[in-house]
């Protein structure tokens, strides 16, 4: 029997082709989640979304230095391992707990100018290093195409380990009610692509489950079913806000208020001291 015998440099090339091609594909989930957040700056507000747009920019980053190491030949596995080591700060400690932030001061109203402005002054926090520290904040935020805006799928993408994992894929964190598994094929099984899930186990007091979806063979199914919440009420009664009737206007309002109020408090602090300057 003829036996196997592996050249080194083909498995390193076969490694470096394969750990690109997984950087390839975070690439390709953050440029779609930053095409989002810019369109939604352009549509709603110039400053709401910011936040989430550096953050995404930065991680787009770091995976750009990441590809550049991939493209030679003689590529740095301890290099790659320090860029992923960022990368997951980032992702962890900044983007995923501004996405929990954000559902978590956006429920259950929605987009109103309150609910705004209390996430964006969370989200300032965070950037100054005031907030508070949640294990829970710095996993990626768990969406559910029925019932949340889309703007929380932008959060979703899971731990970007792509290097240091062996079997690490792209995937997003969704959920699925049951009644929607069990929906059109009969009461056991709901087929997503070429899976079938079973929800016989389900406990019938289970409001959700969260499946981690492959996004290359499932993201087609969350890019057109995009159900909103609607606009008149919510499960619990509660009138809900959505992202395309937000209350941006009145945000950038009280944003521009507070600036202003801050600027002529500094300029009144400014003036006092140097009138004490003055007398002594």
């Amino acid at each position: 029997m003829m036996s196997l015998i592996f050249d080194p440099r083909q498995i390193r090339e076969l490694k470096r082709r394969i750990l690109k091609g997984r950087v390839d594909k975070a690439i390709e989930a953050f440029d779609e989640n930053i095409d989002s957040l810019k369109n939604w700056r352009n549509s709603f507000s110039e400053h709401f979304f910011n936040e989430p747009i550096y953050w995404s920019l930065q991680v787009k980053l770091v995976l750009h230095e990441m590809r550049s190491n991939l493209e030679r030949e003689d590529y740095d596995v301890t290099t790659l391992t320090n860029l992923q080591n960022t990368l997951l700060e980032i992702q962890q400690s900044k983007l995923n707990r501004i996405g929990n932030f954000a559902k978590e001061f956006l429920s259950p109203e929605g987009f109103t100018a309150e609910n705004l402005w209390n996430t964006y002054r969370m989200w300032e926090e965070l950037r100054n290093g005031k907030s508070p520290t949640r294990e829970s904040d710095s996993m990626e935020v768990a969406y559910n195409p029925q019932k949340d805006s889309k703007f929380f799928r932008v959060f979703s993408v899971k731990k970007l380990d792509i290097i240091t994992n062996f079997y690490w894929d792209l995937r997003r964190s969704i959920i699925v009610d049951p009644i929607e598994l069990t929906s059109g094929l009969g009461r056991n099984h709901q087929f997503f692509g070429q899976r079938s899930i079973s929800v016989a186990s389900i406990d019938s007091d289970a409001s959700s489950i969260v499946l981690s979806l492959g996004l290359e063979r499932h993201n087609h199914l969350v890019r057109h079913r995009s159900i909103l919440v609607a606009s008149t009420g919510s499960n619990d009664g509660v009138e809900f806000t959505i992202l395309e009737e937000g209350e941006f206007a009145e945000f950038e309002e009280m944003l521009e208020y507070e600036t202003n109020r801050e600027l002529r408090n500094s300029d009144s602090d400014q003036e006092e001291s140097s009138n004490t300057t003055n007398s002594d």
